[in-house]
């Protein structure tokens, strides 16, 4: 009987006063909305990216040369340990009658394969795949011309569209990088087979290495070993260099000796001539062929002198093909991550201060009940435990409402305004029991720790006191009275909320911390917001001031 009226009791302090509860209970979920919301959407982002990364196998690292690349760097390259080599060709083009450039690639093999998203891929030289930026202009079975003059690395300039793919190299789908047509942006990509492209070479080699494939682009370990990679391609990448500059002039020099031996029989011809008294009209000519055959064979020593080592470039994620969409979307998850490590701390001091108010009236409130509780018996821990009990299940729920909406609302809705433009998709939804805890940690510092410490402290007086009425504060003078001037012209009523404002000083830094907190909250977003607005302005018309772009794209 005694615990059936306790129990009574510690529901009745839930629904005596209901709008108290759900203050608190969605006072404790706005704090944990954000906390998990904020804290989750990073990883989830960078999980759902990697998994795109390791499933098109995207290259760790792109090869470009101004001689272009053939097999003898692949075969080269082939000889570093746990590395993979895949050569392919792209070209920059215009759509016919547009300034709209467009990027078209082989189709990858086995290296940043391409993901489909409707149709089928190229089965011959005249069929093409479009990236998503060309899905709304273009339809499977519409055709697509090229201007002729920028397909001059193509076998044809029209194709028939066969399907739509992602690229793994290019994740944004609105700011794809810089382009050597149109006008000088890519306005989207396009996948054709092999056999499509006429060059003598290849235009990019991909390159992944098998070191880095255990680890998440995101982390520390990944750039660290992706550095050590990319210093051992340079080192290869030169003495692949001296390698190659011989194999350019191997046949130059063959057909240079052979030119000079035709030569030398020739000048053995005209000395035989003379001797045997041909007229000088037959012997002028031959003599003029020899004369400009050596002038040939000077000029032609002389270029193959002065050619120099190919060039390797060597692009990592972030700047292939001047594509800034990996760096953004790694650059946003970990922002993401840092706000979630500021905003929420502002809530939960607010919760906490809310709570601390809150319980200090409940407890004062129930004083009389508490008083009476402890004269028929009950301890002084049972009494406690009433609003400990109220603390913990206001902040558990709301924080279960919190960690939930979070994860399935907030984290998604985030995530969707940063990967809405990108390949990679929406996220996937993960669950991280660290958050969580983290959560629930913080919603029993803020809510369940004040309950705590109020009603020990304000009730661990002797029963006969706690049926008596509290006490009022005892009042005291503030500093303002001691300054007459201003005093004397204040009202009653002035004096008296001022007196009240550092009398009750709880409730005064609650109001303070509050306003304080929710007003950083706002700031911030308003800051964010017109951060962000300003930037393109800034970049393209104080940073980047020019109107076009002028390429020399011979080979």
């Amino acid at each position: 009987m005694k615990k059936k009226k306790y129990w009574k009791d510690v529901l009745h302090a839930f629904t005596i006063s209901f709008g108290r509860t759900l203050s608190i209970v969605f006072l404790l979920a706005l704090g944990a909305m954000a906390l998990t919301g904020l804290k989750v959407t990073g990883p989830n982002m960078q999980n759902t990216a990697q998994e795109y990364a390791s499933k098109t196998k995207m290259a760790d690292f792109y090869v470009t040369s101004d001689y272009g690349l053939t097999k003898t760097e692949k075969a080269e390259l082939n000889k570093i340990k746990g590395v993979q080599v895949e050569l392919a060709n792209l070209t920059d083009v215009t759509i016919k009658h547009t300034n709209s450039a467009v990027r078209i690639f082989s189709v990858p093999k086995k290296i940043s394969l391409c993901t489909l998203i409707s149709g089928r891929m190229p089965k011959n030289n005249a069929e093409i795949v479009l990236g998503p930026s060309l899905q709304k202009k273009y339809r499977v079975g519409d055709k697509i011309v090229f201007s002729k003059d920028k397909a001059k690395f193509l076998r044809k300039n029209a194709y028939t569209v066969v399907g739509f793919a992602k690229s793994a190299d290019i994740w944004d789908n609105s700011t794809m990088g810089s382009s050597s047509a149109g006008t000088g942006e890519l306005k989207g990509y396009a996948f054709a087979s092999e056999k499509a492209f006429d060059s003598a070479f290849y235009t990019i080699g991909r390159i992944r290495f098998d070191n880095l494939s255990n680890h998440p682009y995101y982390t520390d370990d990944y750039d660290k070993k992706a550095d050590d990679d990319q210093r051992l391609l340079k080192n290869k990448l030169q003495k692949i260099g001296q390698t190659r500059l011989e194999h350019l002039k191997a046949q130059p020099l063959a057909k240079i000796e052979r030119t000079k031996q035709k030569l030398s029989e020739l000048k053995e011809n005209i000395e035989q001539a003379k001797r045997n008294g041909v007229p000088a009209l037959m012997i002028a000519k031959q003599q003029e062929r020899y004369d400009q055959g050596m002038s040939s064979v000077r000029a032609s020593e002389n270029k193959l002198s002065q050619m120099k080592k190919p060039t390797y470039t060597i692009d990592d994620r972030k700047s292939v093909a001047g594509s800034d969409g990996y760096g953004t979307y790694k650059n946003a998850t970990t922002s993401i991550s840092a706000v979630g490590n500021v905003f929420p701390v502002v809530l939960y001091l607010v919760a906490a201060l809310v709570t601390l108010t809150t319980m200090t009236r409940f407890v004062d409130e129930e004083r009389l009940n508490a008083g009476l509780f402890r004269a028929l018996g009950y301890t002084k821990r049972q009494v406690i435990s009433k609003f400990v009990i109220y603390g913990f299940v206001t902040s558990m729920s709301g924080t279960f409402i919190g960690i939930l909406v979070g994860n399935f609302f907030l984290s998604p809705m985030i995530s969707d305004i940063v990967s809405k433009t990108t390949v990679v998709g929406s996220e996937e939804i993960g669950f991280y029991w660290s958050y969580t805890l983290l959560t629930v940690a913080a919603a029993l510092i803020s809510s369940v720790l004040p309950a705590l410490l109020v009603a020990a402290r304000n009730l661990g007086e002797e029963p006969a006191h706690l049926m008596l009425p509290k006490p009022p504060a005892s009042g005291s003078k503030i500093l303002l009275e001691k300054i007459a001037f201003l005093w004397q012209k204040l009202s009653f009523t002035q004096k008296v909320t001022a007196r009240n404002i550092f009398r009750y000083k709880q409730r005064m830094l609650m109001t303070i911390f509050g306003v304080a907190g929710s007003v950083a909250l706002l700031f911030s977003g308003l800051g964010i917001q017109t951060s962000v607005s300003g930037v393109s302005k800034r970049q393209f018309g104080q940073i980047i001031k020019y109107d076009m772009l002028v390429f020399n794209d011979s080979r």
